[in-house]
């Protein structure tokens, strides 16, 4: 595995595969920005330099431009600034390669769920509690002020809130389940409650439970198991999950035991070969058009409340390198693009998997994995058109799918669809044939012939749920996207080393969208001088760009 993340990360591929949320975005063709450039020309200077134009580049700008420093302003769009609407000082110059916000952002499943019992005792072995407690609250924030800020700035993405269900078919992986889930409500348990500053924007009712002494992974996953039920009201929002017994599951929820037989690549041995609902987790997430919500952003950002020239977005501009200015120009960073050099006071890196590309101490350390994705129209036997009220995860014993269907709202243009993504371990070579890869324009055929029948096969089939297929057929569109895996399953968050001037938020995992938003705060307080404890008591230690961290070369073991 070390060989692929030696494979150099070339940029962009030029000509990508086309996203269900590129091809039927839920706004009108002239309110993408595809073609963008706030100015003819490419700017010779900025402030700052934004090199990625997903959420995390979006949330950055939104945060340099509107944001309080109090915690509030990335979730409520309150700002502070000289009267107008926009801090004097900021000139954000934003560069995409692509179009706006074509890479992982406007290529995922736009799933918002903070599955958090699912690797909250690894945090608490890696981290410890306290830590490990600090990400399952950002996880459970992120999703909250990214659903808060859609809301309240009306942005067009189909948003659907609403609970989410895990279903589970390995006894092994049912067994760590009910340990996380207890883990979880143990370490959140009301005793007494007592406000975290900052770590949840716009909830007021975002609090910590106190634990002395702390305990171990041990002593946690070894907790007296809880009933398979509601959870109490005596637990913290961050431990509120849901278990459902195998009963339950198949008497809620349209899905079924797995009936084989499996895509000829991939033949599980018997160990493997896991096809009865074990049991459940139900908790609230959502989904959304991960696309429309960044390009929603873009749009904030580009109102020019505070002049001309506040925010600049440059599409089909690659940033092809870095390097140091030369002192007299007052700039510390000159950014290389085919259309000329651009100086600035600071650079952000938000270029997730692409990131080596640009900067190449980051190779090795995040490498990008290509993950794909599937649409297809619902079978004919599903609940209302296939307009399903929850979304869905299917968890085997090496690895999962997960699932949203279309809903009837405005913009939707296809409501029923079925969006899944997955199949990464699926393949003969379980998934490490996918890293180390920038070509989001192909798709791998294996995952490819998996996702084809994974729906129908977890829905029971023509006999079951699923029923007959669409008379036009199931297909509608697939695609892939590339995601930035680091060594200990963390993201890179803060100023590179020995670099002033220099910030990164990438290497999300394949989990950008409960870390992003957050993550984009987080850099934003680092670079205006707010990296005080009010940032530590919510920001992960384990998060931090480190060089130690820099020097780890990615394995496989966080696929």
């Amino acid at each position: 595995m070390d060989k692929r993340g030696e494979i150099p990360v070339l940029p962009p591929h030029p000509n990508p595969t086309k996203s269900y949320w590129h091809e039927f975005p839920p706004f009108s063709p002239d309110e993408g920005l595809d073609d963008h450039r706030t100015t003819p020309e490419l700017p010779a200077e900025a402030d700052t330099v934004i090199i990625g134009s997903g959420i995390t580049g979006a949330a950055v700008a939104w945060n340099l431009l509107y944001g309080d420093g109090d915690g509030s302003g990335i979730a409520s769009g309150q700002h502070a600034d000289a009267g107008d609407g926009v801090k004097k000082h900021t000139r954000i110059l934003m560069l995409e390669a692509r179009g706006a916000c074509s890479g992982a952002t406007g290529r995922n499943g736009g799933h918002t769920k903070a599955a958090s019992y699912l690797s909250f005792l690894d945090h608490v072995e890696a981290v410890g509690l306290e830590e490990a407690k600090k990400i399952a609250r950002l996880e459970l924030a992120n999703i909250q002020a990214v659903h808060a800020f859609a809301r309240e700035h009306k942005i067009p993405c189909a948003l659907h809130p609403c609970q989410t269900v895990d279903v589970i078919y390995s006894p092994a992986a049912w067994t760590a389940a009910k340990s996380g889930v207890a883990a979880m409500r143990s370490a959140f348990r009301r005793s007494p409650p007592q406000p975290t500053p900052g770590c949840e924007p716009g909830n007021p009712t975002s609090s910590v439970a106190t634990s002395s002494p702390s305990p171990t992974r041990a002593d946690l996953s070894s907790a007296e198991e809880m009933p398979l039920s509601p959870p109490d009201l005596d637990v913290f929002p961050e431990g509120r999950y849901t278990l459902l017994t195998r009963a339950q599951v198949l008497a809620r929820f349209p899905v079924h035991d797995i009936r084989p037989p499996w895509p000829p690549a991939f033949s599980p041995t018997p160990a493997e070969d896991e096809t009865a609902v074990q049991g459940g987790v139900a908790y609230p997430a959502g989904s959304l058009s991960a696309y429309a919500f960044a390009v929603g952003v873009l749009r904030e950002c580009l109102r020019h409340r505070g002049g001309p020239g506040s925010f600049n977005l440059q599409t089909r501009t690659a940033a092809t390198g870095l390097r140091r200015a030369e002192a007299a120009t007052g700039h510390a960073w000159e950014v290389r693009t085919p259309r000329g050099v651009v100086r600035a006071r600071r650079v952000v890196l938000a270029t997730n998997g692409y990131t080596a590309a640009v900067l190449p101490e980051f190779q090795g350390a995040i490498v990008p994995v290509r993950g794909q994705m599937s649409a297809q129209r619902p079978g004919r036997g599903l609940p209302d058109g296939g307009c399903l009220p929850t979304t869905y995860s299917f968890i085997y014993g090496r690895g999962y799918e997960y699932m949203v269907t279309q809903q009837r709202a405005a913009g939707v243009r296809w409501p029923g669809d079925v969006v899944m993504g997955g199949g990464l371990l699926r393949t003969s070579e379980r998934g490490r044939d996918e890293c180390g890869l920038t070509d989001d324009g192909a798709v791998n055929e294996q995952i490819s012939e998996y996702l084809a029948e994974a729906a129908p096969r977890y829905f029971g089939g023509a006999e079951g749920s699923w029923g007959e297929d669409d008379p036009d057929g199931r297909a509608r569109l697939e695609w892939t996207g590339i995601m930035g895996f680091s060594p200990d399953g963390f993201p890179f968050v803060g100023e590179v080393p020995g670099k002033e001037g220099l910030w990164v938020s990438c290497g999300f995992n394949g989990n950008g969208m409960v870390m992003c938003w957050m993550c984009a705060k987080a850099v934003v307080e680092m670079m205006e001088g707010r990296d005080g404890e009010e940032l530590g008591q919510w920001f992960p230690k384990a998060w931090r760009v480190t060089e130690e961290r820099m020097r780890k070369r990615f394995q496989g073991e966080t696929l």
